[in-house]
């Protein structure tokens, strides 16, 4: 036993499990152009902020992507991000036949001033979620659960609950993710607003098979 006692670090080793990614694209110049003329149109100042109380929350500015308005300004803008939202969908091994395709479903602005951030969250009501960063620095933190992690009835043991790790990218680049995974953004420390275009995504057309119990009309 003292042997074994003596040898532990030397027998143990760690095996990664099913490593798991996001996804990456980069936008063109146009597309960003268009967000930042469209966010010189709104009046900010008007703009609760996302937690109404604590002034370090930065603000976020939801606009109804169906709009006549909002199509014509930011039409590129949303054909390319159901583009790379389908793509991402079509590499995930969902079962073929089951899942027509994806749209964006929500769309909205979010902008951090100077020591502002944006708290951890997730995206309720929806399946994939994305961050395209309209400027730099561009950075946020994701938390995935420890498969050691107890529940918290238990404990509350944070170093284990979340493991976190910093996503960095430049001005243009799109990130794609599941919308329950908890993530959020730092202090900007920087004194340029620090702006993102974010969305939301469902099913697009029909779900599962007809003639089937899974079979769910959307149209």
């Amino acid at each position: 036993m003292n042997q074994l006692t003596n040898n532990t670090e030397a027998i143990a080793k760690k095996i990664p499990l099913a490593p798991q990614v996001l996804y990456k694209f980069h936008s063109s110049q146009k597309i960003v152009d268009a967000i930042i003329e469209f966010n010189t149109k709104i009046n900010w100042s008007k703009v609760p902020r996302r937690d109404g109380q604590l002034q370090k929350e930065g603000k976020t500015f939801i606009y109804s992507s169906s709009s006549k308005k909002n199509i014509i300004e930011l039409e590129q803008t949303h054909n390319w991000l159901n583009q790379c939202l389908n793509h991402v969908v079509s590499n995930l091994g969902w079962k073929d036949g089951t899942i027509e395709g994806f749209r964006v479903t929500q769309t909205w602005l979010n902008i951090s001033e100077y020591r502002e951030f944006h708290h951890p969250h997730i995206h309720p009501c929806s399946l994939l979620s994305g961050i395209l960063y309209v400027t730099e620095p561009s950075t946020t933190n994701f938390y995935i659960p420890s498969i050691y992690s107890l529940p918290r009835v238990l404990s509350a043991d944070k170093r284990t609950t979340n493991l976190m790790t910093t996503v960095k990218c430049r001005k243009g680049d799109l990130i794609i993710f599941p919308s329950y995974i908890l993530h959020g953004v730092e202090e900007n420390k920087g004194h340029n607003p620090r702006i993102t275009l974010a969305f939301n995504s469902w099913f697009s057309g029909n779900y599962g098979t007809k003639n089937t119990l899974k079979y769910i009309p959307t149209q």
